[in-house]
């Protein structure tokens, strides 16, 4: 653990015993992994093999050989009651907040941080440790939406109060630097990046990443892709590697792009273009410059709305990075292969 948690804080109480519920579902066994976190090293110990195998998946293209000797940013402890036998203690408090989708508390000026989402999942973070811990009482309850998706509701509380800002949106790129693909769901994101990793192009995500939006530098999260099942047949190349087959009519149809373009998924690249995609039905596709505000009103709506803990400081960091990087309107015509070069030019245009 880092730091310690010794006080007279009730929090910090409960906070010490559900971490000693954790070392104790450890009997069962440790499983210890270090992955590049927008930029930082966390650690990631499971207690049990069932979260393993539902959260690294996703996760698998973020890892590094060399991030073990590092001293981690933040330690993330889970582990589930099915399989340890252990659970922490009922929380003790009100929730301060009832939001859309979860409960929220926090306490200490921010330092210490607790999450209920509504799959009964249990976030609490003690920032002044490096320390999070997550807890589920089943993992058969997590919907496949999580699976590709894992730690984004603690992603987004331990970087809230930096600039980094975790986005409803795609990137791709080059060696020389990144677009980013935004717009509301069905707009195009996830067809135009697969389409541009099949042309060779870098890969950090279709549906979530992470931006510093003070120096626009853009941290790929998952190396998952979703697809609606009609648009498979758009992209056969990708048809044979769908990993929940028999639930994508209700889930998308899930890849996890790391078992099969390894050499193409980025971790972090520097922002140099925003591309809204506009599918127009024509053969021919096209790029044109589109306002700093048709970027703005194309990425916080869904940004905002799929937030566990939206805020007026969201939009506001928004709003700084929309107006520091060129907008275009990406035309999307039905020739897919037309597509890449232009955006791979557009991004050497602002290298």
């Amino acid at each position: 653990m880092n730091g310690t948690l010794t006080s007279d804080s009730p929090f910090r109480s409960y906070f010490s015993h559900a971490y000693q519920s954790f070392e104790r579902a450890c009997a069962v066994s440790v499983h210890e992994h270090h992955i590049q976190m927008g930029g930082e090293t966390w650690r990631l110990r499971f207690a049990g093999s069932n979260f393993v195998q539902a959260y690294l998946p996703a996760l698998a293209h973020l890892a590094h050989p060399t991030m073990s000797d590092r001293s981690p940013a933040l330690t993330v402890c889970l582990w589930e009651y099915d399989e340890t036998g252990e659970a922490p203690e009922h929380p003790f408090w009100k929730w301060q907040r009832q939001l859309v989708q979860s409960n929220h508390s926090s306490f200490e000026d921010g330092q210490f941080l607790a999450a209920a989402v509504h799959t009964s999942l249990y976030i609490f973070v003690d920032k002044t440790a490096g320390l999070a811990l997550i807890w589920l009482p089943n993992l058969n309850m997590l919907p496949m939406s999580d699976r590709a998706a894992p730690l984004r509701d603690l992603i987004e509380l331990w970087f809230k109060p930096t600039p980094k800002l975790r986005m409803h949106a795609g990137a791709i790129g080059t060696s020389e630097g990144c677009g980013l693909l935004v717009g509301k769901g069905g707009s195009g994101k996830s067809t135009t990046a697969l389409t541009c990793l099949l042309a060779g192009l870098n890969y950090l995500g279709d549906d979530y990443i992470l931006v510093d939006t003070e120096c626009c530098q853009v941290h790929s999260l998952y190396n998952t892709a979703k697809l609606v099942p009609d648009n498979l047949f758009r992209l056969p190349a990708l048809g044979a590697y769908v990993s929940n087959q028999a639930t994508m009519a209700e889930d998308k149809a899930i890849l996890f792009l790391h078992d099969i373009y390894p050499e193409q998924l980025a971790v972090e690249s520097p922002l140099h273009v925003i591309l809204i995609p506009v599918v127009t039905g024509r053969v021919e596709s096209e790029i044109i410059p589109a306002p700093a505000v048709a970027a703005f009103r194309a990425l916080a709506p869904s940004t905002m709305l799929q937030a566990t803990d939206a805020s007026q400081e969201d939009l506001a960091k928004l709003a700084r990075m929309v107006k520091s990087v060129p907008t275009y309107y990406l035309h999307a015509g039905t020739a897919l292969d037309r597509i890449p070069p232009l955006i791979k030019k557009a991004i050497s245009q602002h290298d």
